[in-house]
């Protein structure tokens, strides 16, 4: 009788061990379904505001800093023109004693500056053109294409993990 009321408490013990299993692992599906939930949602807002950031450079970004930067390069070439209309003024007038040398001077050093500034532009619109640009736009498209595979490749991943805790689930039932 001791024997008996030692296997009874052994076979209680035993099935509140499995029902605690079976509802740990009905925790873990329903963990991994919202695992797999939350996880598309992020992927797919990540490759929403990839395709967002792609437009945005394509049709906004992108152009803009090129006009900005061949605006920037014609305002200083027409400003180095002008330094040097200004410095051969300069010196036409210094000829007729109508200035100072040191003003010939002044207009010596803007058309120096103006040269620098142009040359500055001019390299600066190439490594735009050449390298920037280009560079920025591929960062952006890699993102994209990044997101788009991440939501492609966590979907069936999601999913075999669903399906593997429903599996342990059958196997807890039985």
């Amino acid at each position: 009788s001791a024997e008996l009321e030692s296997q009874a408490s052994n076979l209680e013990i035993g099935v509140q061990a499995a029902e605690s299993d079976l509802v740990h692992t009905r925790e873990e599906v329903n963990k991994a379904e919202m695992d797999k939930e939350l996880n598309i949602r992020a992927k797919t807002f990540a490759l929403a505001l990839a395709d967002k950031e792609l437009n945005k450079y394509q049709e906004l970004d992108g152009p803009r800093q090129l006009k900005e930067s061949e605006m920037k390069l014609k305002r200083t070439e027409a400003e180095l023109e002008e330094a040097r209309k200004n410095l051969s003024e300069a010196q036409e007038m210094l000829q007729q004693d109508l200035i100072a040398g040191s003003e010939v001077k002044k207009a010596e050093l803007r058309l120096l500056e103006a040269e620098f500034a142009f040359e500055s532009a001019k390299m600066g619109n190439e490594v735009l053109k050449k390298f920037t640009a280009p560079i920025d736009l591929q960062k952006v498209r890699q993102t994209f294409e990044d997101a788009t595979k991440q939501l492609e490749s966590i979907r069936p991943y999601m999913d075999a993990l669903v399906s593997q805790k429903k599996a342990a689930l059958s196997k807890s039932e039985r």
